[in-house]
């Protein structure tokens, strides 16, 4: 880990493992999870996130375009602790050309996946084995709909260009893009059926499930990943402190920023919350979405609830 990681991070025991010492708790299993989304939410930052504490696993998609076998054999050995076995590594890579997953298991306190709710061929059997099988079930959203709608625009372009739906590359950037306002509106009323069919399910799962938005994400890192580092057992937070005395950010919250700064260069962020960055024809796309119901998603201080 690197030296300004070391020190942002500070490895406490949560509470139940401090009962029962370093020896039994070096025997439990992680704790198994998983993260639902809808896509284009942030949660490949989330992941990127997560995967810097030596005791939590994020997967990436492992359910995309698999089989209702394999997603069930999947669930079955990642609450057993032995999803590794169906994992390719070297399928697994992530952003920085090493692989995020090769962690000391018994130091893990969690090991799970993000999964998108459309990738799950059987819903009501996923909800059912999650209540049997007490596994962690959290969601990612993004209130943003209409950021959201061209995140996902855009993202489907990087892909028709070089295959891919993120930006693994600064040579991949697609520069800004002329919108014709008539076929994007369609992508924005979708992302408000996603948006809403994902806090349906959610709603409506049968047990409790924590959510994260995109927006307090953004604002907040250290309290936010200490909300979802608790709900999966972590050892770890992230901490940021002021000297009252003057009135200061303390070293804390400085490495805080360069722990966002360290992961935003190998999570590269496609569209700028600039939309003149973006949409050459931006000044249109902001008189047409102003007169609509999506108005106040234009801007980029859009406040989450």
């Amino acid at each position: 880990m690197i030296p300004f990681l070391q020190k942002l991070f500070r490895g406490e025991p949560s509470p139940s493992r401090a009962a029962a010492g370093s020896a039994t708790a070096a025997a439990v299993k992680p704790k198994p999870y998983v993260l639902l989304m809808s896509g284009r939410c942030g949660s490949s930052m989330l992941m990127a996130y997560l995967n810097q504490f030596e005791d939590v696993i994020c997967y990436p998609e492992l359910f995309f375009e698999r089989s209702d076998e394999y997603q069930k054999i999947f669930l079955q050995a990642l609450v057993k602790g032995e999803e590794k076995t169906l994992i390719d590594e070297k399928s697994s890579i992530g952003y920085n050309g090493t692989s995020p997953f090769a962690k000391d298991p018994d130091k893990l306190s969690a090991v799970g996946l993000k999964v998108k709710y459309g990738d799950i061929v059987d819903l009501p059997a996923f909800k059912q084995f999650a209540l049997e099988n007490r596994l962690t079930v959290l969601y990612m959203s993004r209130t943003n709909i209409l950021r959201a709608a061209l995140s996902r625009y855009r993202a489907m372009k990087l892909h028709e260009r070089h295959g891919d739906y993120n930006m693994t590359s600064q040579q991949q950037a697609i520069g800004a893009l002329h919108m014709d306002l008539v076929e994007f509106l369609p992508w924005v009323e979708q992302e408000e059926k996603y948006f809403h069919d994902l806090n349906d399910i959610v709603g409506n799962f049968g047990m409790r499930v924590p959510g994260v938005l995109y927006e307090n994400v953004i604002n907040d890192v250290p309290g936010q990943m200490n909300y979802i580092l608790e709900i999966l057992g972590s050892r770890f937070r992230m901490r940021y402190e002021y000297d009252r005395r003057r009135a200061l950010p303390s070293i804390y919250e400085l490495e805080t920023r360069n722990f966002v700064k360290h992961l935003e260069q190998r999570v590269l962020k496609m569209t700028d919350d600039d939309f003149s960055k973006v949409i050459c024809n931006h000044a249109e796309f902001e008189d047409f979405f102003r007169q609509s119901k999506y108005a106040e998603f234009l801007s980029p201080e859009f406040e989450a609830f």
